[in-house]
């Protein structure tokens, strides 16, 4: 392909030539060869970095790729760290998932009601609680994601790279746990609630 292109330049730059030879001799006619002995030059040189931008494509390829999948790797542990600190796993965040248990499951609902209220202010009452759902849902899908792919990296010794350590792999598990304890109590109770209405 580059080879047509350059043939191509060229047979242009001989075409342009002999139409100029065709006219009357006058002062400007130099000037036009000049001109057109420059762009024939600017046009080789062109043509020829042609070429070798495609070997140095062999490299840049898959250096580009590199360094996509490593932005998108950071993106995501960039996510998944906003869910570890801003999520539905820091509700109660003083309590671990024992304790969260120990904790009986009409005052658990009563409480997670509540913050439901607060944090879904602005929806109404059908609305918050889909939200809630499909938001401890998402989390759980994520966060089983980061621990599924964040422990093949960290045990490839390419956690370090990532920011992908021990502690939030185990922090991701802890989170899972607890968010699907708080789903089964949310809609085991919401549930009974329904039925007794």
């Amino acid at each position: 392909m580059f080879i047509i292109r350059k043939r191509f330049l060229h047979l242009y730059l001989l075409v342009g030539i002999c139409l100029k030879a065709g006219e009357p001799a006058n002062s400007s006619k130099a000037a036009v060869e000049i001109s057109l002995f420059k762009q024939t030059a600017q046009l080789n040189a062109a043509s020829d970095f042609l070429p070798t931008m495609s070997n140095n494509s062999k490299i840049n390829v898959p250096l580009l790729g590199g360094i996509a999948i490593s932005c998108f790797i950071i993106w995501w542990k960039l996510h998944i760290n906003r869910i570890l600190e801003e999520g539905w796993n820091r509700w109660r965040s003083d309590l671990s998932l024992y304790e969260l248990q120990q904790i009986s499951e009409q005052q658990l609902y009563d409480e997670l009601c509540e913050s439901i209220n607060l944090r879904y202010a602005d929806y109404s009452v059908s609305e918050k609680r889909q939200r809630f759902l499909k938001e401890t849902s998402n989390e759980i899908t994520s966060l089983g994601n980061f621990v599924r792919w964040g422990s093949c990296l960290y045990n490839l010794k390419l956690g370090i790279l990532f920011f992908i350590s021990e502690k939030s792999i185990q922090m991701s598990k802890m989170g899972i746990k607890k968010l699907q304890y708080m789903r089964r109590v949310f809609v085991t109770l919401f549930q009974k609630k329904a039925k007794e209405l």
